[in-house]
């Protein structure tokens, strides 16, 4: 069976994490195919096929020397001694923004091992220069531009899940989110929502950070307020919110109707849905200048069921049972009385 070799710089044992739920379906997916080899590493911790290979996380010092390499370097050099034994067919590596010098002399290596090795790799996000806010990050942009032109001698495609054919000067291939269901044990049959009948719930689940744009819907509910609407809504924030956020809801006196909830697990999610009318995705890609979606979430609220009110165009919800309304306007907020017929 031929060999493929995979990276993902993500904590794949956090079940609560969309991204990795992402990362171990397309590890499933080469499972199919291919004899996989797993690399992954986060927050100090490196692996190998699951098993902890280094961890940079017992001390501050050592902490400080994994990020540092982590500008330049990387952690590739870490798994040498894993690979070098391997000739690899598949080489799929998922990068958060940077190619780093250390990631070009580990392809090298690969490639060296086997000049007819195909390298993917995956950029999350394209283009991604407005996400990149901190100064430490910006001077890692600036290391992108020595080299990003290099990465032409090693990779046979770009995964993207934007519309460009070519990026970087490579070839791409396009593809969109999937979403690998949890094992639960709750059954996914929708239901009305038990809730009294004066009341209408809307929940947004997420990893927050600004571009998920959670302030715009504490503009609605504020604006929903100010009218003589026909009925009470409930805002449900499932994760860990942006400290602004919270004290917005403040701001507008709407701690009633706004609840925060802390991160849940796959069956609590299941359960939570069972009272929730409608789900809200991303409504901030206009802050990354994004234009086209494909949020993993998207994908799991279609899989449990809910109907959902979307930003921006998603190609796989152009015209389903599951897409409420896609938000076009230039208004700060959403008319929510749209949404209340379901």
């Amino acid at each position: 069976m031929k060999k493929a070799l995979l990276y993902f710089p993500v904590p794949l044992k956090n079940k609560n994490s969309g991204i990795a739920k992402k990362c171990l379906g397309i590890i499933d997916a080469f499972n199919s195919k291919y004899e996989v080899d797993v690399m992954s590493e986060f927050n100090g911790e490196v692996f190998f096929n699951e098993k902890k290979i280094k961890d940079y996380s017992s001390t501050l010092n050592k902490m400080r020397f994994y990020y540092y390499n982590d500008i330049f370097l990387g952690q590739f050099s870490v798994f040498s001694k894993q690979v070098s034994s391997n000739n690899y067919d598949v080489v799929y590596v998922r990068i958060h923004y940077f190619v780093t010098f250390g990631l070009l002399r580990f392809l090298k290596k690969i490639k060296r091992t086997n000049k007819s090795v195909r390298i993917y790799i995956e950029i999350p996000t394209f283009p991604f220069d407005k996400e990149l806010k901190s100064k430490v990050y910006r001077f890692r942009n600036q290391v992108n531009r020595l080299t990003i032109p290099l990465l032409k001698k090693y990779v046979t495609k770009i995964v993207t899940l934007s519309t460009h054919d070519i990026i970087w000067g490579i070839p791409t291939v396009r593809i969109s989110n999937g979403f690998l269901p949890a094992v639960t044990d709750r059954e996914l049959v929708r239901r009305q929502p038990n809730v009294p009948d004066n009341e209408f719930h809307i929940a947004m689940i997420a990893q927050f950070n600004d571009w998920h744009a959670a302030d715009i819907l504490v503009k609605s509910l504020k604006a929903y307020t100010l009218t003589s609407g026909p009925v009470t809504i409930k805002i449900h924030f499932i994760g860990k919110m942006i400290a602004k956020v919270i004290e917005m809801v403040k701001q507008e006196n709407l701690q009633h109707d706004i609840i925060f909830h802390e991160e849940m697990d796959a069956n609590e999610i299941a359960m939570f849905l069972n009272n929730i009318h409608v789900c809200v995705g991303t409504l901030g890609h206009h802050r990354k200048n994004i234009q086209l979606d494909s949020s993993l979430k998207n994908r799991e609220y279609a899989f449990s069921g809910m109907p959902m009110i979307l930003k921006t165009p998603d190609l796989d919800f152009q015209k389903t049972c599951f897409l409420k309304n896609i938000f076009l306007t230039t208004k700060p907020y959403l008319t929510l009385t749209r949404y209340l017929i379901l």
